[in-house]
């Protein structure tokens, strides 16, 4: 008997307790368990929640009518598709034993004769049952869905992922402001880490003997929905052209693309191509993509032989600085214009020898579907951007003033500068990843090339740069300059004999003018040893005139000879 009081006391507290829980977490909670009522248990808590939607406009005056022992029970119907639990069908006395034995699993019987009888204190023991009937449901409702999963549910770990971006190509068209405004936004996140640059500029020997001088550290970028904590590098670089000696400036970068892919096999422990795919993201100092950047207007051959190499050894990307000098119809021109050099570049260029290696420039292209989520359509001029950047800031964005108007290089009606940002970053894309596993693929072709060189990295530095050096050996900038060579070598033989032609005419004038010859009240005396001077004077005395020069042969001027 007492037992059977226990359980009704029981019943009566878990529907005083719903009566005073919030109503929207257990809607929420009816919502759930509702979807898996066809099972015993989910009809238990499905029953005893569907009390407290009944009891939400009555409890206070149920309160008052039993404040000591709750509200009455209330009828309700079967929830479709189960049993009816209000009517016992074994003849059993018990019409709520289901529902007792769900809430004896979160409340101990034997303390309920012993709980408070105030209405304050009973709802605040309430709450606490409250919270023990929703943790129950929802493992109920994870319990059900477990058992007929198709996969499970797991939580992937975190993990380090490493992005390094090579900006290489002219001078003065944006690259190291380009680097900046690339990051800018990344580094108001909290807990960033941000190392700047140490050198100011970029010279050819800082580049060479201190690399990292010229990098800028960004990092950890926290992804929380991929977990990912992302460490990023941006690397600044020598403009093409700081040296007139193309050879030894095409050999400095591809060392130094070498040595990062080198320094990772090291640290990897040699060769991991039998690890696949899953190393993406992986290498620490490996070149993830090179940004070249050219020029807007005109497009060179030099930059063309310069992709054409770097291409072989890491992602390219090419990027046209300072795109906000041309206007809109010089935009597309130009555009059409590189599209074509880049598929026929050994044709742009023209190769001096049969024997040389065809050009070919391989442009990394992000895959169409990377494109269509960042609102592009794909085509084969969009491999190519046109960017504009900027160090000054209106509003939190990158912007160029000038008298006429302002450019703003987040707006991409004026520059891609926001699309690569977010195809170089993975805003609502894959191109991060694409470009990794891009990455890999030059880093595995590396490690064979490596050792067939007997991992000796000049002597592979050496068989690349001769591949391609005597396309520079043709470049019609050293054309130009040996027919300049030659109209100079030309020109010096023709000083020497007006010089010697010079000697025989100031002979001559020393044998005229020898003595002193009277004209007109004036004399000219001969003089050794100074500069020519006057060639002709009118006599302000006689009307006559002195015309010296008219007497020497070959229209000569007078020399050593001096009016006074």
């Amino acid at each position: 008997m007492d037992r059977e009081c226990c359980h009704v006391s029981a019943h009566r507290l878990a529907e005083s307790t719903l009566s005073r829980a919030p109503w929207g977490a257990t809607s929420q909670r009816i919502a759930a368990v509702s979807t898996n009522r066809r099972s015993m248990e989910g009809v238990n808590v499905y029953r005893v929640l569907q009390k407290r939607t009944a009891l939400q406009g009555t409890s206070k005056a149920v309160d008052n009518e039993h404040p000591g022992d709750g509200p009455p029970p209330v009828a309700f119907a079967t929830p479709p598709g189960s049993v009816d639990l209000s009517t016992p069908t074994d003849g059993s006395s018990s019409p709520h034993s289901s529902i007792h034995s769900s809430i004896h699993d979160s409340v101990d019987s034997d303390k309920l004769t012993s709980l408070p009888s105030t209405t304050l204190e009973k709802a605040a023991v309430a709450e606490i049952k409250s919270k023990d009937l929703m943790s129950t449901a929802v493992t109920l409702d994870d319990d059900q869905q477990a058992i007929s999963q198709t996969a499970p549910r797991m939580r992937a770990p975190e993990r380090e992922v490493h992005a390094s971006f090579l900006a290489a190509g002219d001078n003065g068209v944006g690259k190291t402001t380009f680097l900046h405004q690339l990051i800018n936004s990344y580094r108001q996140a909290p807990g960033i880490h941000y190392k700047a640059a140490a050198a100011d500029g970029c010279s050819m020997h800082q580049f060479v003997s201190d690399p990292e001088s010229l990098a800028i550290r960004l990092g950890p970028i926290r992804v929380p929905e991929e977990r990912l904590n992302i460490q990023l590098s941006l690397q600044d670089s020598p403009g093409v052209g700081d040296d007139i000696n193309y050879k030894s400036f095409l050999r400095m970068l591809v060392k130094h693309l070498l040595q990062q892919q080198e320094t990772d096999y090291k640290l990897l422990g040699g060769n991991i191509q039998h690890l696949g795919p899953a190393m993406a993201g992986t290498l620490k100092n490996s070149v993830t993509a090179l940004l070249y950047f050219l020029p807007p207007h005109k497009l060179k051959k030099l930059d063309i032989i310069m992709m054409a190499a770097l291409s072989q050894l890491v992602p390219l990307i090419p990027v046209v600085g300072k795109a906000d000098t041309m206007t809109q119809q010089e935009a597309l021109k130009y555009r059409d214009e590189l599209v074509a050099a880049l598929q026929d570049a050994d044709g742009f260029v023209g190769r001096g020898d049969s024997s040389m290696r065809p050009l070919e420039v391989n442009l990394f292209q992000f895959p169409d579907e990377d494109l269509l989520n960042v609102n592009v359509t794909p085509s084969s001029d969009k491999h190519i951007y046109f960017v504009i950047t900027s160090d000054t800031y209106q509003d939190g964005r990158p912007v160029r003033v000038y008298p006429y108007g302002v450019f703003d290089a987040a707006n991409r009606e004026h520059s891609d500068f926001i699309v690569l940002k977010r195809l170089l970053m993975s805003d609502q894309n894959n191109g991060f990843w694409s470009l990794q596993d891009s990455a890999l693929q030059y880093y595995y072709n590396f490690c064979t090339q490596y050792e067939a060189a007997g991992m000796a990295l000049d002597t592979l530095v050496d068989s690349i740069c001769a591949t391609w050096s005597p396309y520079l050996d043709y470049d019609e900038y050293l054309a130009l300059k040996g027919l300049k060579e030659a109209d100079q070598s030309k020109g010096l033989k023709g000083v020497f004999s007006g010089l010697s032609r010079k000697g025989s005419l100031k002979s001559q004038q020393k044998n005229q003018l020898t003595g002193r010859v009277s004209m007109g009240g004036h004399s000219v005396v001969s003089m050794g040893g100074h500069k020519p001077k006057a060639l002709s004077r009118a006599n302000s005395h006689g009307g006559g005139a002195l015309e010296a020069e008219s007497s020497l042969p070959h229209g000569g001027a007078l020399e050593d000879a001096v009016v006074y």
